[in-house]
């Protein structure tokens, strides 16, 4: 069988296939949830004397172990080959910085909507009380350690899982339907619709991208900036609010510049992206199933926190 030959497989193959990363998945996003929501149930008394600290310290290594993991699956079970999706594109700066700028328009733009056209505080979506708190050496080193988190390790880590793993392995099925069925688990993996909306706009867009360019470095760098972005946000003192306002008014114009100007693809959806008999089998998956089930019990935890 030639490489470009097409292989067909039966629907148990194609749900054994999306089972091989989907429970590894779903015991990831359990974990991050019973971070999230367990701890406060935890009896004081038996709680870390600093939980916060703990809590990210167990995120980081958790995510760094996950994502190893991750990899040694896709790469053995699913036989993924994963090197060529490191290429270094040879994108100019000016279209590289194009698609940063749009992505932070998607995110601020539907953040906005989801929150009820509250413009200016749509981004504030930090998960720690400390965040933006500089008063003591206890809170400065959390701080620290939430930049590396949630600016540097996990815009890198979400690009290898969802757009370098999911989407690829999701696109043997087609390749459209893999941009949006990874951008679905990227947003449920958030664990509440605040936050899930935005996101599955973002991952749309950051694996229309990857699709294209066959390469997760620029959607790295974007994901690192959107992150980078609302960390800016979350730190930012009320006084400086004004600030705020004129740098998301300047995304939003600079956003507008890009595509009158069609700096840049505005195609977000292509055939086989809605075919029902692909998500049929995606959807009655067991592990998508139980992902899901994951998904409602965490917004209904954030429903009630």
């Amino acid at each position: 069988m030639s490489q470009n030959e097409i292989k067909v497989i039966t629907v148990q193959e194609a749900k054994q296939q999306i089972n091989c990363f989907g429970y590894p998945l779903a015991i990831f996003f359990f974990l991050f949830t019973f971070l999230r929501f367990g701890i406060a149930y935890i009896p004081k008394e038996y709680r870390p004397q600093n939980i916060e600290l703990v809590a990210l310290a167990i995120s980081i290594s958790s995510t760094v172990l996950f994502t190893i993991i991750f990899m040694a699956i896709a790469k053995k079970k699913l036989k993924l080959n994963l090197k060529d999706y490191w290429l270094k594109s040879d994108l100019p700066l000016s279209r590289i910085f194009s698609y940063v700028i749009l992505g932070l328009g998607i995110m601020l733009l539907t953040n906005a909507i989801t929150s009820m056209f509250s413009l200016f505080t749509s981004a504030r979506i930090a998960k720690y009380a400390f965040v933006g708190s500089f008063r003591t050496a206890d809170n400065i080193l959390k701080n620290i350690v939430y930049f590396f988190f949630f600016v540097i390790l996990k815009p890198i880590t979400d690009e290898i899982i969802f757009r370098a793993i999911v989407q690829r392995q999701l696109g043997h099925f087609g390749r459209y339907f893999g941009v949006l069925a990874s951008a679905f688990l990227f947003a449920l993996i958030q664990g509440n619709l605040p936050s899930a909306i935005p996101a599955f706009f973002i991952g749309w867009y950051l694996s229309l991208i990857a699709l294209k360019y066959h390469s997760i470095r620029i959607t790295i760098l974007s994901s690192i900036f959107i992150h980078l972005f609302v960390w800016l946000i979350d730190i930012m003192p009320p006084e400086l609010i004004l600030v705020t306002t004129l740098l998301v008014v300047f995304i939003y114009i600079i956003c507008v510049v890009i595509i009158v100007n069609k700096s840049v693809s505005t195609n977000i959806i292509r055939y086989g992206a809605t075919e029902s008999k692909l998500w049929k089998i995606f959807l009655t998956s067991s592990s998508i199933i139980l992902f899901i089930i994951i998904f409602i019990v965490s917004q209904t935890l954030f429903i009630l926190s």
